[in-house]
């Protein structure tokens, strides 16, 4: 029978001061270009216009709004400032709030810096569920915007300013080149968050304008930067626009033909899928309906079995694609190769929501460069 070798707090103590002895001298072997990556950090940010915009947020707390670079652009510089260790964990789910750490560990400088941040995970609003607990998803939901949250902190404390700054002015001179159209870029915004259940109404009242058309480039700041603090978890949208979010999957589907008054009646979560059958002429057998396979856990109910550019049975979702192309993409860490990815994906910006052939064709773009 296997014997429990117990470790005594010494020798705990013995190993763990090897292991940060290992790596302050590793790093001090092999200290970073300060300027190398600063300049790898702005090639990354400044890519493309849509991940400038990425790297920003803005919340807006005691009528005023609170703006400053996101997480987006802390994963940038904690992949680009070398001989750093950073990671973020829950600490704590209690009945009322979760609190997540960050933790960011200069191994050259031997600094290392934690955040925590803590989160609500009971409803604050009027109603009848004033005070409640959220359920299980949700404080999963809220625990890793936490996390998030408590990471970007965590390495823009042991990020000197004097070096994350400047990578994050040349993201908000991208993000105001006037490359694209604003009616075209505010259109884009303005569909993001009709999606997630914010009427345009509701957002031009939020911005104080009367028209899209009055959209301008202070206006459109103050927007992606709610979007990408919505993003995050670092507010949400009944804090922001005062109104109840939608919930994921209840966005109206209709089957009939674009134009036509008909169309499916949504129907309560939960419930079953049900097929109608198309009317056989009586000269035919009628064909048995097929039915369709039971929901996956966390799948709309409301979706079809199998739409065009959607996944087939055992093929992987498009979060799972988008997953493997971050997983990749963190492989090679190079900013060239990064851009061709970028270019063979027809210079689109990619995230979950993108096109099935986009993801596709990144990842075997990215397999390509992995094999060179």
């Amino acid at each position: 029978m296997a014997q429990t070798e117990i470790i005594s707090m010494n020798a705990l103590e013995a190993i763990t001061g090897a292991e940060i002895n290992s790596q302050v001298a590793t790093a001090r072997r092999f200290p970073r270009d300060v300027e190398r990556c600063i300049q790898h950090a702005t090639q990354l940010a400044t890519m493309t216009q849509e991940i400038a915009e990425d790297c920003h947020f803005s919340v807006p707390r005691g009528g005023k709004d609170i703006e400053g670079p996101s997480v987006r652009l802390a994963e940038i510089l904690a992949s680009t400032w070398t001989n750093l260790r950073v990671g973020a964990r829950v600490l704590e789910v209690g009945e009322r709030e979760v609190v997540c750490q960050g933790v960011a560990f200069d191994a050259e400088s031997n600094v290392a810096i934690s955040k925590e941040v803590r989160r609500p995970i009971v409803y604050s609003d009027k109603g009848e569920r004033a005070g409640r607990r959220y359920g299980d998803d949700q404080i999963m939901l809220t625990a890793n915007a936490g996390s998030s949250i408590a990471f970007r902190n965590a390495v823009f404390a042991c990020i000197p300013q004097a070096i994350w700054w400047p990578v994050y002015e040349a993201a908000l001179r991208v993000m105001h080149d006037g490359k694209v159209p604003m009616m075209q870029r505010a259109q884009k915004a303005l569909a993001w968050f009709k999606a997630r259940g914010v009427d345009t109404p509701a957002i031009l009242a939020f911005l104080k304008v009367g028209t899209i058309g009055a959209i301008g480039e202070t206006e459109y700041d103050r927007l992606v930067g709610v979007k990408n603090a919505l993003a995050e978890g670092a507010t949400t949208i009944q804090d922001v626009f005062g109104i109840e979010p939608a919930p994921t999957g209840t966005t109206p589907r209709s089957n009939a033909p674009a134009g036509s008054p008909e169309g499916e009646t949504r129907r309560p979560r939960g419930r079953p899928r049900t097929v109608t059958a198309t009317p056989v002429p009586p000269t035919q057998d009628p064909q048995p309906v097929p039915r369709p396979d039971p929901p996956r856990p966390g799948e709309d109910v409301l979706a079809p079995v199998h739409e065009e550019g959607a996944p087939g049975p055992g093929e992987a979702t498009n979060q799972e694609l988008y997953e493997e192309l971050r997983n990749l993409q963190g492989r090679l860490a190079d900013p060239n190769a990064l851009r061709e990815i970028h270019q063979a994906a027809g210079g689109r910006y990619l995230t979950k929501d993108s096109s099935r052939e986009d993801l596709l064709t990144a990842i075997s773009k990215a397999e390509q460069l992995l094999e060179r």
